[in-house]
Parts: structure tokens; sequence; C-alpha cells
């Protein structure tokens, strides 16, 4: 059998009279709810859920309320988080400062240094550093930290250049310096001989032995730096006198910063000149805050 030749089913008319009867239906059980609701008391709209779109809308916000003061509340913890972290950062900032500029001196103090040798007076010279430039370098880095602290500063040398010791000790004279610091490295035949030492005139004046003490005191806690003492004399004779030492109308010591020839000490010259000028500068103002 052919397809084309199947019948095709007979569409149904559209029945008014079934469209009425239904909306007829509809409109008595309406109106017979609304009867049996009026005879109850009940609120119709509340019964089939109508108007329940602003009680929602109330407990929205009062759901969003709490959510608005939590948010608030991080807000403002994240901004006192933002404050303290500001805090410790100007916390931190401000100890910088003060470890920069540690020690003020509470007086008008001068301290004259000298560093030893200089122009065609060398010194000592092992592992790569020569006498003249070490003291030098820890001479300016010393000048740096004093002024820094207030104090007024002269030097007997401020380049490679050749100094007499009257000249030096003229500088520290009618400069009227209130202490004499003279910066020198020592030397040994042996290489295993190392520590610094600082030497004060053999009459041992107490102004000088003090200031001397603090200095040691303070050079003896940078690490790998070994101690020989506060010493009377020179090195070369316990009867014999430091030129600055024995010439200078203040206190004054010697300091040697340790044996060029030793290669621990030469390297702890060669890599801490700022901490030995540091602790130096340190030792000095201990010194004008007792004697004040």
């Amino acid at each position: 059998m052919s397809i084309n030749n199947q019948e095709k089913p007979e569409k149904k008319p559209f029945r008014l009279d079934n469209f009425i009867g239904v909306i007829t239906i509809i409109a008595m059980a309406s109106f017979c709810l609304m009867v049996f609701a009026d005879i109850k008391g009940i609120n119709l709209g509340q019964f089939l859920g109508i108007g329940k779109k602003s009680d929602a809308a109330v407990n929205v916000n009062e759901v969003t309320k709490p959510a608005q003061q939590q948010t608030t509340s991080i807000s403002n913890s994240n901004n006192n988080s933002s404050s303290n972290s500001a805090s410790v950062a100007s916390q931190s900032t401000n100890k910088d400062e003060q470890n920069t500029n540690k020690i003020v001196l509470s007086g008008n103090y001068t301290v004259c240094i000298d560093p030893a040798y200089g122009g065609s007076a060398v010194g000592a010279s092992a592992n790569g550093l020569v006498e003249k430039d070490v003291t030098l370098a820890v001479g300016l880095e010393l000048k740096n930290k004093l002024e820094q602290m207030g104090a007024k500063v002269i030097l007997t040398r401020d380049s490679d250049k050749k100094v007499t010791n009257e000249n030096r000790i003229a500088a520290c004279n009618q400069g009227k310096a209130d202490f004499l610091v003279s910066l020198r490295v020592n030397s040994a035949d042996n290489t295993n001989v190392k520590g610094f030492e600082i030497w004060v005139n053999n009459k041992k004046p107490s102004n000088s032995v003090k200031g001397a003490e603090l200095i040691n005191k303070q050079l003896s806690s940078i690490q790998g730096s070994r101690s020989r003492g506060v010493k009377y004399g020179s090195v070369t004779d316990e009867n014999e006198n430091y030129y600055v030492n024995a010439k200078s109308s203040c206190a004054s010591c010697v300091i040697q910063l340790g044996f060029i020839t030793n290669k621990d000490d030469a390297a702890m010259i060669k890599n801490n000149k700022e901490a030995v000028a540091d602790k130096i500068a340190q030792g000095l103002a201990e010194y004008f805050k007792e004697k004040k």
C-alpha cells in the first residue's frame, strides 16, 4: 500500500462550548473559595501566598544587614591591620634610624683621629693589605661615626700623604682635642700571632686608661676579633711611649687594629672597617658620658 494513499486522521473542530464550560467551573470554584474564606475569617491573600514577596524582602534586608555589618567589621579589621602594619613599618624605620644615630653626645667634644703613616711611609703590608691604606680607611669611617654623634673631628691626614709626628701632635693640641685616637696595625714574623691591642702612656693617666678600656670592651664584641688587652708603653719598648701618647695634651691611646700578617686578622680588618670604626666611636661616647 502506498503511503500517499493512507487516510489522514480527521481534525476535530474547536468546541467553544467546552472552553466556556472550563471557565465557568473555575469561576464557580473561585467564588466558593471566597465565600468560604469570608465565613472563616481567613485572609485569602496570605492563604494563597499573595503578599509574601514584601515579607521576603524584609527578611532579605534583615539577612543583608548583618552581612553588611560583617563586611564593615572585616573592612575595619583590614583597616586596623593596615594601620598596624604601617605602625610596625614606622617602628621598624624609626628603629633603623636609631641604630644609625644611636648615640648623641651631650656636650661639645672634639676627637683627634690620627691615621698612621701615609705617602711614602707605607707601614706594614701583608695579605694584600697596606697599613697606610687601612688606617686611613678606618679613620674616615670613624670620622663619619663621630660626626653623626655630634662630635667635632680633627684628622691628622685625610688623604694619602706623609705627615710628621710633630704636625700630627700640633693638629691635636692646637685643635684642643678632648681625646686622641691613633690608628695602626701590627705585624709579626709568626703569622699565628693575632688580635688587637690598645696602647696607653706608661704613666697610666686615668683618663687615657679609662678611654682605652671602654674602646677595648667595644672592639671585643666584634665577631672574630680577639683582644690582647690594654698595654702601656709601646710595642718595641714598654719603657718608651708612642710619640702621640707622650706629647698629646689630652687623653690618648694607640689602637693596633690587628696583626696584618695573620690571615684571620687581615680578613677581619678588611671586611669590618665600618664595624671597627663604629665600636671605637661607641667606646669614646661611653668615655665622654662617664667623664661628664
